[in-house]
């Protein structure tokens, strides 16, 4: 999907119906090769029109799950069965060839020992959405188990934001 193509609600609603035989993970084993242009899809009930680039507060920081692009997977699938009224933020992989979610990091921790945090992207397929992917926060490629600093996540998430773009708008968006 391009980042300017118009989705209704409608659409993508009527056209991936709550129980898509492409969404049930059966036997397929998951998938870690990520290319660094592939669509990642989470839903939000903030407010955007279709092609904005969604505010800083809408993006999840650090762990939170979405869908991915690759085998079939659709923005429509983050909405459903249970949000038909929120919208989808997209934003790519990312990587050495593609601004986009592996390549938004910062530096921590003092000129003398710096460290890198940056976002990571495992594919975990749920027996009802083989597209669930887990994204966490990392230091230097080690997973977090812990939050770091507050600021340094409001400086992520804020990067993430600008590589974003918001495919479905929400129909519960008061503005």
């Amino acid at each position: 999907m391009q980042p300017n193509q118009q989705l209704s609600i409608e659409s993508v609603t009527s056209s991936q119906p709550a129980n898509s035989p492409e969404m049930i993970s059966g036997d397929r084993s998951p998938d870690q090769v990520f290319s660094d242009d592939e669509e990642l899809y989470f839903r939000f009930d903030g407010s955007g029109n279709v092609g904005d680039v969604p505010l800083a507060v809408e993006m999840r920081n650090p762990d939170h799950s979405v869908n991915r692009q690759k085998h079939g997977g659709h923005p429509a699938h983050v909405l459903l069965p249970d949000h038909p009224n929120n919208g989808v933020i997209m934003f790519l992989a990312g990587g050495p060839t593609q601004h986009g979610l592996r390549s938004v990091t910062a530096v921590i921790g003092d000129k003398s020992a710096p460290r890198t945090m940056s976002f990571g992207l495992k594919h975990v397929p749920l027996p009802a959405n083989y597209f669930h992917c887990d994204v966490f926060g990392q230091i230097d490629g080690v997973r977090m188990l812990t939050k770091a600093a507050t600021g340094t996540f409001r400086e992520l998430r804020q990067r993430l934001a600008e590589t974003s773009r918001i495919v479905v708008a929400s129909s519960t968006d008061q503005s």
